[in-house]
């Protein structure tokens, strides 16, 4: 379903700063610019689309992941043909002149995460494939250097919210200036009317290894029988565990600082640990 521009390395990762995370990661948060609405922080075609009356990026509450909003990413139909709905974190622009669009730039960004994950549904028209993008860019002289990119493609049905990981594969060595994520629906070469996908709760992972060394701000490990986080205390905390394409395994409400995988097969998972103070994401190895 997938396809992964990198191997997928053994991480742990928080989801702590707001310079190293992805603004409104969660679509929660939409802006209403007269005739059309965009989610904070985020732009697309709407304000182009709007002028014939149509959206192809909208709010959904209906159907939503976590929180109140997911962000629901079309193609419509249009006097003019197809018209694919984008989300980018830098600027989307439209030439009348040439008839083309272009993105540019990126939000202020200084991070090098390891890894890029959210959640998503897709149902395509005419074999169609969505696309994920990231680009980290290094801001010189008013031009954009890349610094680090990463891609998932999905050209399959999925009526359920699924999750997608992809490690991030970099170029340089340099610290990015700027972070664009690009989203669309259709493939940009042919895209097709009345394919539609949701996105919900975007993230960026950042590598420590859990299974030898452990953590020493999480303090989190792995002893081969137990996942073990003490110092996130005796508080409630959600606990998901998936495997690497997806599948949760496991899921736990509780208030221990271990789980038991002992009945897991071997294998590669992520597990995914909530709280009220925040989430945190690892992947091991059973």
């Amino acid at each position: 379903m997938k396809k992964f521009f990198t191997l997928i390395c053994l991480a742990v990762s928080f989801s702590l700063f707001a310079q190293t995370t992805i603004p409104n990661a969660g679509f929660e948060n939409w802006t209403s610019q007269g005739s059309y609405v965009n989610p904070d922080s985020w732009d697309s075609p709407n304000e182009i689309s709007s002028t014939l009356g149509i959206a192809v990026v909208e709010p959904e509450s209906s159907i939503v992941y976590e929180g109140s909003y997911s962000a629901k990413i079309s193609v419509k139909n249009s006097i003019g043909g197809p018209l694919p709905g984008v989300l980018t974190l830098g600027d989307f622009d439209f030439s009348f002149i040439t008839m083309t669009a272009t993105i540019d730039g990126g939000t202020p960004f200084t991070g090098r995460p390891d890894r890029f994950s959210g959640w998503f549904q897709y149902t395509p028209n005419n074999n169609d494939e969505c696309f994920f993008g990231v680009m980290l860019l290094k801001e010189n002289a008013g031009n954009y250097d890349t610094v680090g990119t990463a891609g998932v493609f999905i050209n399959q049905t999925v009526l359920t919210w699924t999750y997608f990981d992809t490690i991030i594969d970099y170029r340089t060595s340099d610290t990015p200036t700027h972070l664009n994520i690009i989203i669309m629906p259709s493939n940009e070469a042919n895209p097709q009317v009345n394919s539609v996908m949701l996105v919900d709760a975007l993230e960026f992972h950042y590598t420590s290894d859990i299974n030898e060394h452990g953590n020493s701000n999480l303090n989190i490990y792995n002893d081969g029988n137990f996942i073990h986080f003490p110092n996130l205390d005796n508080n409630e905390k959600t606990i998901h565990i998936y495997d690497l394409n997806g599948r949760l395994i496991k899921e736990s409400v509780q208030t221990e600082t271990k789980i038991s995988v002992a009945d897991m097969p071997e294998g590669m998972y992520i597990i995914k640990l909530q709280n009220s103070e925040g989430s945190y994401s690892a992947k091991f190895i059973r």
